[in-house]
């Protein structure tokens, strides 16, 4: 199942069981949630509540954040959040909510089939702007090195899967075929560019991929080249004490709790950025 962030249209149908509603609100049932908590947007009577219940809705809403340990951060960054809250109030208030199994049941299903219905949309565009064939290997807890295969193309980055290339991830030759069968996979004729990491058996893959597809261009990872080059930067001597006293100091702040406390007194309780063992551009953050 491949996944794209995309906004999402939400539907809802009118109940009408046992009460009245206005033509307005049966429109908004019939068709979208309104917006009416928005800026800009015609307060309803559903908003014009006492300052008390308001500060509790707000109390019992955190409560729900704090209990359940999400970052309090998804009230920004998650895009279903506030048309949720929305939704809420065209229903409210003889609103339920959806039970467990209902949101892993049908609900999930739904929304899987609404995802996959978008996908196909994103990929008959793949025919008019071509796309970008993206490599990613990771490592995971049981030690096993997995390949994700994404495609990039104007209208977004889908993921398509991932292979477990534990075995033969150092052989070029296994790569090239890897790659050859994604591309066909995807179609030789809309791939107009593979992007991997610029360690050398996924350069020699690369190059044995231009020489089978000669449309075909194979692109380095930028971020990837630049951490090459940081970490060859950071092996310079004078370059290397510098690091190596950086590195120093973090250690020593958070190793002595006075000195932390001081540090965070002062900054308004900011972090110092830690260096990474595998991430050199943190030590140069860390400068």
């Amino acid at each position: 199942m491949g996944y794209i962030i995309s906004s999402f249209d939400f539907d809802a149908e009118g109940s009408g069981k046992g009460s009245t509603t206005s033509p307005a609100t049966a429109r908004a049932r019939s068709s979208s949630f309104v917006p009416r908590t928005g800026h800009g947007s015609q307060p309803g009577i559903k908003l014009l509540v006492k300052k008390k219940e308001k500060q509790e809705a707000d109390r019992v809403m955190g409560r729900c954040l704090f209990w359940s340990d999400l970052p309090l951060s998804i009230t920004k960054t998650n895009p279903f959040w506030q048309p949720m809250c929305d939704a809420i109030t065209v229903v409210a208030p003889e609103y339920k909510s959806a039970t467990c199994e209902e949101l892993r049941g049908s609900i999930l299903q739904a929304e899987k089939q609404n995802i996959n219905s978008r996908l196909v949309e994103l990929k008959k565009t793949w025919e008019v702007t071509g796309c970008t064939m993206m490599f990613d290997g990771w490592t995971d807890r049981k030690g096993r090195i997995l390949l994700n295969f994404l495609v990039h193309c104007p209208k977004g980055t889908m993921f398509i899967k991932s292979v477990d290339a534990s075995e033969h991830i150092k052989d070029a030759t296994t790569i090239c075929e890897l790659l050859d069968g994604f591309i066909w996979e995807i179609g030789v004729q809309n791939v107009v560019q593979v992007i991997t990491n610029n360690a050398a058996n996924y350069v020699s893959a690369g190059k044995m991929l231009r020489e089978r597809h000669h449309t075909l261009f194979w692109t380095s990872c930028a971020t990837h080249c630049l951490n090459l080059l940081l970490e060859d930067m950071g092996k310079l001597s004078f370059i290397k004490e510098v690091v190596d006293m950086a590195r120093s100091v973090p250690k020593f702040v958070y190793n002595h709790a006075f000195v932390l406390s001081l540090m965070r007194k002062f900054s308004r309780n900011k972090e110092l950025r830690r260096p990474a063992i595998t991430r050199f551009a943190a030590n140069f953050i860390t400068l």
